[in-house]
């Protein structure tokens, strides 16, 4: 009598859906790691240029109210006449520049031109509550002709 021989292990790669799907998602990984590793530069260079360009349209609009504030302002004396008008020259020059530059603006040039536009708006706003920060002064000559007189 012989003995069958016993199957101790066997399996059936007919219709193997497990090792096919693990094959699947395998490649699907390595695709997906690929597509990122590839997106995420191009995702920060992406908002990197939308930050500039929100910090670019801030510095148009607080511009703009500044020089509305330019015109404006009331002043209370000569001296603050002449204030504004320093001031308002200064932003009229800066317009012209960014009228003509604004696209190839860096980041640096944009925080440049913020931060003189917010001491600008700052300078406008101390003249407009009717203060100056130079003092008037007026040259009073009763001394010096009534000494002249006094002599002749």
């Amino acid at each position: 009598m012989k003995k069958k021989p016993e199957i101790i292990q066997s399996a059936n790669f007919k219709r193997d859906y497990v090792a096919c799907f693990a094959v699947f998602l395998f490649f699907a990984i390595v695709v997906g790691e690929i597509v990122i590793a590839i997106s995420i530069p191009s995702y920060l260079n992406r908002s990197t240029a939308m930050a500039k360009e929100v910090r670019r349209i801030k510095l148009r609009e607080s511009f703009d109210r500044a020089r509305n504030l330019a015109k404006d302002v009331k002043c209370s004396n000569e001296n603050a006449v002449l204030e504004r008008n320093l001031v308002s020259w200064e932003l009229n020059k800066m317009a012209n520049y960014l009228r003509k530059n604004t696209d190839s603006l860096s980041s640096e040039e944009i925080a440049r031109f913020q931060k003189i536009v917010n001491e600008s708006d700052a300078i406008l706003r101390h003249i407009n509550k009717k203060n100056s920060f130079s003092r008037p002064v007026k040259l009073d000559t009763a001394g010096y002709v009534n000494s002249i007189m006094s002599k002749k």
